[in-house]
Formats: structure tokens, C-alpha cells, sequence
């Protein structure tokens, strides 16, 4: 396999969000932002199956599954057998109804996905073509082509700032479900509520972030996984991951990057704020951060719980462009962060690596 398409990938969008600084393209931002989605979508739907550790998984489960019809009169005794959600076996149904195909099928789930990235970027920050590089190397490898019902749930759940915003319960609610339909770990924004019970500021963030450190190097998940009550969803698997699971470490790559960048967000307060956006977000995110730490022992769940809440970030990091007057400064910070985020992908996670499936 083959680094050459990521890394033109990368340059192409940072050189995009280069020039997304400048005043002569400034007007065209939102179109030059979606021709790049659709060619990250593009990407995404011709990989080899030797790209993405779960191809096989979803490529079997797209050849096997009955069209939308027959899957409609065996839901219940589907979803048992699959151990899938409900959401996304609907979609998967639906799309075989129409084509056998596994571009069809890799494609249209890519295409979900960042659909709803790029709403989000578009609706809440001032620089989507940033964002999206941001989240091509925040994101788009383990959303796309890894845990794809996962990455859908993920896009769905950046409703949830807008919920937040306007105070949209309903919105809110409807979110949370839609996301759990896809990916269980959409309960995770449930926590999502407590926006309303808890004032955020630099001191409590940071109270957290501390607190946090504290409660990962105590060893406190255990207790909280073996007494989860039998009638929470998959209750039983959630205590099978975590037995089976490996620690993530209190002090590893990601939850050093989060915690740079939830110190860079606090420094950077009184700009951000500008966005009405980035309350909610940081928010999340701070939640994202603090959990993985605080809760680095149940492994695998955590990371999982975190990811969910963490793609806000995405949000957050085009906004430290309010900090500078120079655009070039902003886009220099901008393009340190994307690049430091991309190459640990390569380096420390051994991600990023593609082949073309023709």
C-alpha cells in the first residue's frame, strides 16, 4: 500500500485552505469546500479492501443482507443475528435494494458521513475549507474507512451544538436517538444535557482537565462498567469490552494532543467565544478529552464514548483564526495542527496508508 494519495490529498486541501483565507475566494468557500468532500467521498468508495480493517465485515454484510422489503419483514430476528444497529442495517438494506455494488455501498455511507461534517462546518464556522482539512486528518480515516456506523453516528451527533444553541429539546432528543441508531456509542450524547447544569469557563475547564488526571491515574472505570444496570442497551457487551480490553494509558499520543489542544482552546477564550458555536462545542470536546483520560483503563469503550463527543473539535479548531489579525499567522497555526494531526496518523498509528480496489 501507498502514502502517495493521502499525502496529495492533504496538500490539496491545505493548499484550499490557504487559499480560503484570501478575499478573492472567500465567495466560493462553500462550493470549493463541497467539490473537496465529494472527492474525499470518491476516495473513500473505490479503496482497496486492504484499506480499513473492517472492509471484509461491511462488504459481506452488504452482499448478504435482503432488499429493503424482505429485510422489513425479519427486523428483529436481523439485527439479533448481525449484532448491528437497526439505522444503519436499514440504510445498508436500502442501498442493496438498488445495486450490488460495493462502490455504491462504501460510497453512499461516505457520503452520509461527510454530508454531515461539511453542514456542520458550513453552518458553524467561518472557514469551512479549514475545517475540512482538520478533519481529513482528525477523522476522516477511522470514520470513513474503518468504523463506518460509528463515523456516521459521529456526523450526526454535531446536531447537537445546534440543539444546544437554541436550546431545541426535541432536536436534542432527536439526535441522540438518530445517532444511537447507528452506533450504540450515540448514548454518549446524552451527556450532552449537562450543558444546561454547568456554566463553562477557563477555570472549570481546566478543574476538569485536573481532575481527570487524577481520577485516570486512581484506576476508577471498573467500578462504574461492572455496576451498569442489565436494562441499558447492550449493557453486557459494554462489560465484555471492558474485560477483554487493554488500558489506553493516561499519558499516550491522543490524550496529549487533546490536552494541548483543550489548553490552546482556554488561551485562545476570548477570541473563540466570538462564535456563538464554540460553548457548546468546547463542551463537548472538554467532555471528549476528560473522559478518555479519567476513564483511560476501560480501553476500547472509552475511546469510544470520547470519540463520539470529540469530533466537535472539528468546529473548534477553525475558529482560533479569530485569534489573529494576520491571515497568514492564522493559517500557519492552522496548517501546523492539520499536519502534526495527519503525520501521527501515518507515524504512530500506522493509518493513512491506500490503494486503489481497480
Amino acid at each position: 500500500m501507498s502514502l502517495t494519495i493521502p499525502l496529495i490529498l492533504f496538500l490539496v486541501l491545505l493548499l484550499c485552505a490557504g487559499l480560503g483565507f484570501t478575499r478573492e475566494i472567500a465567495q466560493y468557500r462553500a462550493f470549493l469546500a463541497f467539490g473537496l468532500a465529494t472527492v474525499l467521498v470518491l476516495i473513500s468508495a473505490t479503496r482497496a479492501p486492504s484499506v480499513g480493517r473492517d472492509y471484509s465485515n461491511y462488504q459481506h454484510l452488504f452482499q448478504d443482507i435482503p432488499n429493503i422489503l424482505d429485510f422489513s419483514r425479519d427486523f428483529v430476528a436481523y439485527t439479533q443475528t448481525t449484532h448491528m444497529e437497526p439505522g444503519f442495517l436499514l440504510l445498508t438494506a436500502l442501498l442493496s435494494s438498488f445495486s450490488s455494488s460495493d462502490y455504491v455501498f462504501f460510497g453512499a455511507t461516505s457520503f452520509l458521513t461527510i454530508l454531515l461534517v461539511y453542514r456542520g462546518l458550513i453552518k458553524y464556522t467561518p472557514y469551512p475549507l479549514l475545517g475540512l482539512l482538520f478533519y481529513f486528518a482528525h477523522d476522516y480515516y477511522m470514520h470513513n474507512w474503518v468504523a463506518i456506523r460509528y463515523g456516521i453516528a459521529a456526523a450526526i451527533g454535531l446536531f447537537i451544538i445546534d440543539a444546544l444553541l437554541k436550546k431545541r429539546h426535541y432536536l436534542q432528543a432527536g439526535t441522540i436517538t438518530a445517532a444511537t441508531f447507528f452506533h450504540t456509542s450515540g448514548l454518549a450524547l446524552l451527556l450532552s444535557y449537562g450543558y444546561y447544569f454547568f456554566s463553562l469557563n477557563r477555570t472549570r475547564v481546566l478543574a476538569l482537565l485536573s481532575t481527570s488526571i487524577i481520577l485516570g491515574y486512581a484506576g476508577v472505570s471498573g467500578f462504574f462498567i461492572e455496576n451498569v444496570p442489565g436494562f441499558v442497551p447492550r449493557a453486557e457487551s459494554l462489560q465484555s469490552y471492558y474485560r477483554a480490553t487493554e488500558p489506553l494509558g493516561v499519558v499516550n499520543g491522543i490524550n496529549l494532543l487533546n490536552a494541548f489542544l483543550l489548553i490552546l482552546f482556554v488561551g485562545l477564550w476570548r477570541h473563540l467565544s466570538k462564535n456563538p458555536a464554540f460553548l457548546p462545542a468546547m463542551y463537548l470536546f472538554t467532555l471528549s478529552t476528560c473522559i478518555r483520560i479519567a476513564f483511560h483503563d476501560a480501553g476500547f469503550v472509552a475511546g469510544r464514548i470520547s470519540g463520539m463527543l470529540g469530533l466537535s473539535v472539528v468546529i473548534i479548531l477553525p475558529l482560533t483564526a479569530y485569534a489573529f489579525r494576520q491571515r497568514w499567522a492564522a493559517f500557519l497555526l492552522g496548517s501546523t495542527v492539520a499536519g502534526g494531526l495527519f503525520f501521527a496518523n501515518i507515524f504512530l498509528m500506522g493509518r493513512n496508508w491506500y490503494d486503489f480496489s481497480f
